[in-house]
């Protein structure tokens, strides 16, 4: 069932009172931080926890009401709305409410709460800037994370190089400013283009700060969280690349693997989501960068994600 789907039947279920439904579509790991207006500084953890959390809200007992909708923000589900719950005087008070929620395998595994929808986004883009600087900033390729107005939010270092400019000087800077002169004038077009269709990819010229024109391979993806879309990039030098067959040279389940990599999991994290032991999840790893000629986990993403071999669409999708 789509991830959307779930968060709203849950929802549902919720506010039907039927707890024990939702019970069934939350996962026994599942993990829940409320946000400021419920229990500030508790988080519940498991089964057990959520029956802690009914019992500290006292929502058996008492008249609520849950108006919310959702929509996907990255990997999460955003739900966002105005709940209304009895005070001691029997009346109903307003507030908003607004909550991340993250699915893994038909079950909820991850909640957290917000003060309102302004906050949620924020944390939800700030978890993809840092993810993106820490698993990217040592790889091989360019790396761009741009903003919804074509501006770079954060560059890796070759992307720097590729630019001509230092890093600390690129975040602000829109991409269209480094179109080769031919297609400044379709930048802008382009640009609206690529977030209709949500991926792109191909080769085109580069002008550096420094004047210096190159020739770039490009791929990119809309994908990797709300506001934030990624660009990766490899100077073509006429260097043989590795052959590439019709399926590609990753298993499925190395695939799986290096996307939630990509998606900004860690080795455990990721070996989580896939009931895999760590030990297996770094043998899959260690054999995809082996098959994809790449000596770090950061250069394996990397070429997965300029080979087309994986997408930056969030585990719960892949």
């Amino acid at each position: 069932m789509d991830p959307l789907a779930i968060v709203r039947q849950n929802f549902d279920a919720f506010q039907a009172r039927d707890f024990d439904a939702v019970l069934q579509g939350i996962d026994e790991d599942w993990r829940y931080v409320p946000g400021p207006w419920s229990s500030p500084g508790l988080s519940y953890h498991g089964h057990e926890g959520y029956r802690t959390m009914l019992q500290a809200g006292n929502w058996r007992d008492s008249d609520f009401e849950i108006d919310v909708e959702t929509r996907r923000v990255g990997p999460y589900v955003l739900a966002v709305g105005t709940a209304r719950m009895e005070d001691r005087d029997r009346v109903l008070n307003s507030r908003p409410t607004a909550t991340l929620h993250l699915v893994h395998d038909g079950r909820i595994r991850v909640s957290q709460g917000f003060a309102d929808v302004k906050e949620a986004l924020a944390a939800a883009a700030l978890t993809a800037d840092e993810e993106f600087r820490l698993a990217f900033d040592a790889a091989p390729d360019a790396m761009a994370l741009l903003d919804d107005q074509g501006k770079i939010v954060h560059a890796n270092r070759v992307a720097a190089y590729l630019l001509g400019l230092p890093q600390r000087e690129l975040p602000g800077l829109p991409i269209a400013r480094f179109a080769a002169p031919e297609l400044q004038a379709n930048a802008l077009e382009l640009w609206e283009r690529f977030k209709r269709d949500g991926q792109a990819s191909g080769a085109g010229a580069l002008l550096g700060a420094d004047g210096t024109r190159r020739l770039v391979e490009f791929r990119a993806s809309t994908s990797y969280v709300t506001g934030r879309h990624l660009v990766i990039g490899r100077l073509r030098d006429g260097r043989r690349r590795p052959r590439v067959t019709e399926e590609g040279v990753l298993t499925p389940r190395q695939r799986d693997v290096l996307t939630m990599l990509a998606s900004g999991l860690n080795g455990p994290e990721a070996a989580a989501r896939l009931y895999l032991s760590p030990a297996t999840v770094r043998t899959h790893v260690q054999n995809a960068m082996n098959a994809l000629g790449s000596k770090t986990r950061a250069q394996a993403v990397a070429e997965a994600l300029i080979r087309g071999e994986i997408e930056l669409h969030p585990p719960e999708q892949a």
